[in-house]
């Protein structure tokens, strides 16, 4: 099945005394399971959930990529600082309206 949307949830692990910090000391893991209970109870906008590993700018984390119409070869919508709050927000408003949730994106690092 082609899908609309494909998002990519870092959960990499650093150490605890690293200054970068890591996505999965943020709760990444439990945004991915959400995103993905999302995508699952939705199946009309096909939408693929995929754990990655680390997308670089660690210290704005946890991040999330979400590609999808209209950016597919612009490098996709970049979400940062995501808390289990904004998740519903990111899947009503981008995932299913189009529109990016612009007070989570940033720029790719």
């Amino acid at each position: 099945m082609p899908y609309q949307f494909v998002v990519y949830t870092c959960i990499n692990a650093r150490a605890a005394d690293n200054p970068k910090g890591c996505c999965s000391r943020h709760g990444s893991e439990m945004l991915h399971v959400e995103l993905k209970k999302l995508a699952k109870a939705n199946p009309q906008y096909k939408i693929k959930c995929i754990k990655s590993g680390c997308q670089g700018p660690c210290e704005i984390g946890p991040n999330i990529m979400v590609y999808g119409p209209g950016n597919k070869d612009s490098g996709g919508v970049w979400y940062h600082h995501v808390k289990s709050e904004d998740i519903q927000e990111i899947f009503q408003s981008h995932l299913i309206e189009g529109k990016p949730v612009t007070r989570l994106t940033h720029k790719k690092a």
